[in-house]
């Protein structure tokens, strides 16, 4: 359900592989969560020539009501805004220099929460992130730093109702430990 895998061009859009997901979890009794509406990777090729500052917020609203639109009621939820942080990129507000940071700027991320909330309102909406599960010194700060965009978030009214941890988990690899635990706790706040 990424953009690259919808948006065959600025006005068109392709659902036949998302439909069939959604038929078959429908015939299955299965809940859907929807990966994901806003992410900053796997945009489609016409996009770095189409986008500007001028109408990124546009194709970014449309983009939401038209996907989470066609869906709306079979989502359980749906990662709205998927990994906005990234804290090399040295921001003061953590986020990642990404596309939609640039062409709209930070509001990008509330706009695209807005939308979704309007599109599909029965939903949760979710922020989706990595990274955040161990307890390295990058990871805790990463943690921060996602605690601190759902606080402002919050702070602003934004509809956001869960956070999502995509835990790239190695089977050799360290576990998740109380850092995780107390992520789990503020951001429940």
């Amino acid at each position: 359900m990424k953009w690259s895998s919808l948006r065959i061009s600025p006005t068109e859009f392709d659902f036949s592989q998302a439909d069939k997901l959604f038929d078959f979890a429908g015939t299955s009794g299965q809940l859907v969560r929807g990966h994901n509406l806003c992410w900053h990777e796997q945009l489609p090729s016409w996009f770095a020539a189409t986008a500007t500052k001028q109408n990124a917020g546009t194709l970014l609203t449309k983009h939401i009501q038209i996907v989470a639109g066609r869906y709306a009621g079979r989502v359980h939820s749906w990662d709205v805004v998927n990994e906005a942080v990234h804290i090399p990129d040295g921001r003061p507000d953590g986020l990642r220099k990404s596309p939609w940071l640039e062409l709209i700027g930070p509001e990008y991320v509330e706009m695209a929460f807005a939308a979704a909330a309007k599109a599909d309102p029965a939903a949760k909406l979710t922020y989706n992130d990595y990274d955040i599960e161990l307890d390295t010194p990058e990871q805790s700060a990463k943690r921060g730093e996602v605690l601190m965009l759902i606080r402002r978030l919050h702070a602003r009214g934004v509809p956001i109702h869960a956070v999502g941890i995509q835990s790239h988990l190695q089977a050799n690899g360290p576990l998740p430990g109380s850092g995780l635990v107390g992520f789990i706790r503020e951001a429940a706040k």
